[in-house]
């Protein structure tokens, strides 16, 4: 899942008062909150807080030149509502905090910028991309103050007195490979600028299963990326048709199902998210409730490399006549384009465990594993099958879908469902609060994309 911003309160700021307060933010947990702070002297002491009495740590801080630059994070540790405080033993003060979602939880930092200049327009390259998809926050702050600032980089500005102005940026699209170089614009109309800059790059998650019980919804509900987060677990990047939430099924003792809403209609939820290696894992627990129509095939899951169908790099369905699953090189359904097919039909009413291990290498050869568990929270599983070598079609997978089938007679509703770069494992607990087993031998398995 790339990083995403969430909706944040304006920046802020004060003249000849050294203590400012952000507006409320509405953070998520697992959220990474960014605060960039601004104070007119180097020499300047900054204090960050907040209304939920979380630790700040300060991450960068340009504090050589007239004016003073610094970021500071903390991680939100529930769902809830929060304001952030600046407090400097300075006359001014300005503050902008960020909402960071889809950050790495283990190592959310990765270069750092600190820098001066008395350039109008002051460009340096920050770094070079530690990872794919990472990010640039930052600041710059203007001490001359006689002019405008301003940044094509997602750039918040402010003026707060004659002594000090300045700007908060975000590049506004994440690198596209790691050693890309990243430069952030800083722009001043003052004939005399003096700037101190400092800025943060923000790591995606890498080697760390997505994952969403769908507990944190409400039954009936419509499934978005915006409500799919919290308790759920890690939000859906992509939300197709009309997936619901549903307390009719749920595995484990207590919560929620995802089931689609409408008869016959293509409704699917996603996850975009690159995996590191050459393995993608995937895990689903299925109920199947009724007779689906006899002869066809229901979609359960497709990996992409891009958009559309013929992007699709394998699809997964399963007959349902016979219950076997089946996965197909590319969007195909022939029986000649068959990867794999399992020996043990998904039974009726009940919940069963589904794990899939694809493999693809630099130049997309690899095999598609199947395991079955008909003890949903088994350790052993009752059927296991694997392809013969093949070359998939396309480039890396990038998005994963899970599909949701409906007809009048039947229907699928999925729960717990996990995406990761080595084998995923059962879930633990009473339903509601879970945890992944995943074994150091499958971790070793991944490599590098």
């Amino acid at each position: 899942m790339p990083i995403f911003f969430r909706e944040s309160p304006a920046l802020v700021f004060a003249d000849a008062v050294g203590t400012v307060t952000s507006g409320m933010l509405d953070q998520k947990v697992r959220d990474l909150l960014v605060a960039v702070c601004f104070s007119e002297n180097y020499g300047a002491a900054l204090t960050v807080s907040d209304t939920e009495g979380r630790a700040w740590v300060k991450q960068a801080h340009s504090n050589v030149g007239p004016g003073t630059c610094a970021v500071f994070t903390t991680w939100a540790e529930a769902t809830s509502t929060a304001t952030v405080t600046l407090a400097t033993d300075q006359d001014d003060a300005a503050l902008k905090v960020f909402i960071a979602a889809g950050v790495d939880p283990f190592t959310p930092i990765g270069a750092i910028f600190v820098g001066q200049s008395e350039l109008a327009t002051f460009a340096p390259t920050t770094w070079v991309a530690t990872r794919r998809g990472s990010i640039a926050v930052g600041g710059g702050t203007e001490y001359s103050a006689s002019g405008v600032c301003s940044s094509p980089d997602y750039g918040e500005a402010f003026d707060a007195s004659s002594d000090m102005g300045g700007v908060a940026v975000q590049k506004p699209s994440p690198a596209e490979s790691a050693g890309e170089a990243v430069t952030l614009t800083f722009t001043t109309t003052a004939s005399s600028p003096r700037w101190a800059v400092a800025a943060v790059e923000l790591l995606p998650r890498e080697g760390v299963p997505y994952q969403n019980s769908f507990d944190g919804g409400a039954h009936g509900a419509s499934v978005t990326p915006a409500n799919s987060d919290g308790l759920s677990g890690d939000p859906f990047t992509g939300c197709v048709g009309n997936p619901v939430y549903s307390s009719d099924q749920f595995h484990g003792a207590a919560g929620l199902s995802v089931v689609n809403g409408v008869l016959d209609s293509d409704t699917h939820i996603d996850w975009t998210a690159p995996q590191p290696g050459n393995s993608l894992y995937v895990r689903f627990y299925l109920f199947r409730t009724g007779a689906l129509t006899s002869g066809n095939l229901s979609k359960l899951f497709a990996i992409i490399s891009g958009a559309g169908v013929d992007n699709i790099i394998s699809a997964v369905w399963q007959r349902n006549t016979s219950g076997l699953i089946r996965a197909f090189t590319g969007f195909n359904t022939d029986t000649a384009k068959t990867a794999a097919t399992t020996a043990v039909p998904i039974p009726l009413n009940a919940w069963v465990r589904v794990e899939i291990c694809y493999t693809l290498d630099a130049a997309q050869n690899g095999t598609v594993e199947i395991w079955t568990y008909l003890d949903p929270d088994s350790l052993v599983h009752d059927d296991y099958v694997i392809s013969a070598p093949l070359t998939w079609p396309g480039s890396k997978p990038e998005t994963a879908e899970f599909h949701l089938i409906k007809e009048a007679a039947g229907a699928l509703h999925m729960d717990d469902i996990a995406l990761g770069p080595a084998k995923v494992g059962p879930v633990a607990g009473d339903g509601r609060r879970r945890r992944l087993i995943t074994s150091a031998a499958a971790i070793r398995r991944a490599g590098t994309w």
